[in-house]
């Protein structure tokens, strides 16, 4: 499952057994990661994996997380389990 917010993506896709796995990617305009040319790409800025249970306990303020991204975390979790039952 993908979700765009500004300029950050998130993947998030569940693994066996309860696990997460996303990756959270950022929109840059860079000229040595387009070799040499002027147009915007996404650069990785965290990837974690973790239990439903463990929402809480992330620490957002690290790896490339902010604050924000706990309740995109809760929102993108609720839409693969919405979308496992359909």
């Amino acid at each position: 499952m993908r979700k765009n917010k500004g300029n950050y993506t998130y993947f998030m896709e569940s693994r066996n057994e309860g696990v997460y796995h996303m990756i959270k990617y950022i929109k840059v305009r860079s000229k040595s990661k387009t070799e040499g040319k002027v147009k915007a790409t996404k650069a990785k800025i965290a990837e974690i994996y973790f239990r439903e249970s463990e929402v809480d306990s992330i620490d957002y303020l690290k790896g490339g997380l902010a604050l924000n991204d706990k309740d995109v975390i809760i929102d993108m979790i609720g839409d693969l389990k919405s979308n496992a039952t359909n």
